[in-house]
């Protein structure tokens, strides 16, 4: 476990071969290389589930990128489609119609920049 922990929270020192001990330093020169398989044990398999998880989400990034469009294409064209309305009503001259785009715009930023603020917390 200890390993675990000090093998994770290494300086850039130690990563470049600078450990203290010969053991770090040789496994910190293994996982450099990305030759090699991962080690036997826990941190083995830590690796590989870090390694497998993060080939996961690349797949499933670009299909949370598209969603992200869609929805902020989708109210722009809301708002837009409520300004057009808004013009025909009340005879704004278009108006209605920039103003829509201009909230849709603002309120699509706000989403979007509200959905990474929270994807990177997790």
């Amino acid at each position: 476990m200890t390993n675990i922990v000090k093998n994770s929270t290494k300086s850039e020192s130690e990563s470049a071969g600078q450990s203290g001990n010969g053991s770090g330093a040789q496994s910190g020169r293994e996982s450099d290389s990305g030759n090699t398989p991962p080690s036997g044990g826990a941190l083995g398999r830590l690796e590989a589930h870090v390694e497998k998880k993060s080939q996961e989400q690349g797949f499933t990034g670009w299909r949370r990128l598209a969603g992200m469009g869609f929805e902020f294409f989708g109210i722009v064209l809301m708002c837009a489609l409520v300004g057009m309305w808004l013009d025909q009503k009340f005879k704004l001259g278009g108006m209605g119609a920039l103003g829509g785009v201009v909230v849709g715009v603002v309120g699509g930023a706000y989403l979007q920049i509200r959905t990474i603020l929270q994807n990177d917390k997790k």
